[in-house]
């Protein structure tokens, strides 16, 4: 079964999590799903990222910029995934505007 998914990381450097988190998107696409890897516009960590991936890199100036909560909810409506998986807390801020209790 292939699922629809919103692999997300919007921190700027590089460490275990970003290493997880690029690892994460390869290891699902080679599994067969459909992956959306939202990055933080400019991260290093986007080179590290299987060739061919669907990346989306969300402008994240600050804790909570609107333009990132406007543009990730956008995607969120057009895509209908399955599930998103955030890779820290700053994204999960993000990714939880859509959510309420009966998706927890």
């Amino acid at each position: 079964m292939s699922l629809k998914l919103i692999n997300a990381c919007l921190s700027a450097g590089v460490g275990g999590e970003q290493v997880a988190f690029a690892r994460y998107s390869s290891l699902l696409q080679d599994l067969g799903h459909n992956v959306i890897t939202c990055v933080r516009h400019g991260a290093a960590i986007t080179a590290s990222l299987k060739p061919g991936s669907k990346v989306l890199a969300l402008p994240s100036a600050f804790e909570r910029d609107p333009r990132t909560v406007w543009r990730a909810a956008q995607v969120d409506s057009e895509f209908q995934p399955d599930a998103i998986i955030a890779h820290s807390r700053r994204t999960l801020d993000r990714k939880s505007t859509r959510l309420n209790s009966s998706h927890i």
